[in-house]
């Protein structure tokens, strides 16, 4: 099972992640936090005014060899960030160097986004909320007007490619896990690891 959390940047995607995969291993299911790779970018990326389309192919380019990865080794992946976040990146980037339209390496990102966004068991939409701060970590914008036209554009790609996503409003994790959970439950029980499976060190 593949879980995306998707959002503009500063919407609380990280910690959610971490905080669902430790109550699924509560529950004994083998789950990993899938990173975002975006702070492994060696091309100047994170700010709007320090970005381009080169930066957000190759984060994509990684999301996808580290989700093929994970994939094979943990029957529960939650991406902090997904295909669907990094392409609205990617497309804010492209409306301001329209000499990169049409090339090769475009037209094989649009092809890439279009064929993996399938691949989620479910996507949930953590949206911007008027409790959101942007906090400075010295790496990501904190300008407003950025995180909001991203989320725009998360919003248009999903209505565009009809996504289906499961939108989870700001509140405490407890009360998001729980709900995101109430969703995925269904299919818990056969991820459940057995009582006498011997898990890898970094359980």
């Amino acid at each position: 099972m593949k879980i995306a959390l998707s959002g503009t940047h500063n919407v609380g995607k990280t910690s959610l992640a971490y905080s669902l995969v430790g109550a699924l291993k509560e529950k004994g299911v083998h789950a990993v936090v899938g990173s975002e790779t975006v702070r492994m970018c060696p091309l100047p990326t994170g700010t709007e005014t320090s970005n381009s389309v080169d930066a957000e192919t190759w984060i994509m380019g990684k999301q996808f060899i580290d989700e093929i990865e994970l994939e094979k080794k943990y029957p529960v992946v939650v991406c902090d960030r997904s295909m669907l976040c990094i392409y609205a990146y990617f497309l804010w980037n492209l409306e301001r160097e329209p000499a990169m339209k049409g090339k090769p390496g475009v037209n094989i990102v649009d092809h890439m986004f279009k064929n993996w966004i399938s691949t989620y068991d479910y996507i949930f939409k953590l949206p911007i909320s008027t409790q959101t701060k942007l906090s400075d970590d010295g790496f990501r914008s904190t300008a407003k007007d950025w995180q909001k036209e991203i989320e725009e554009i998360i919003d248009r790609i999903i209505e565009e490619n009809n996504i289906k996503t499961f939108v989870i409003l700001l509140e405490s994790n407890d009360k998001r896990v729980q709900k995101i959970m109430d969703i995925i439950g269904p299919k818990l029980p056969e991820m459940i690891l057995p009582e006498d499976c011997v898990l890898s060190p970094d359980f």
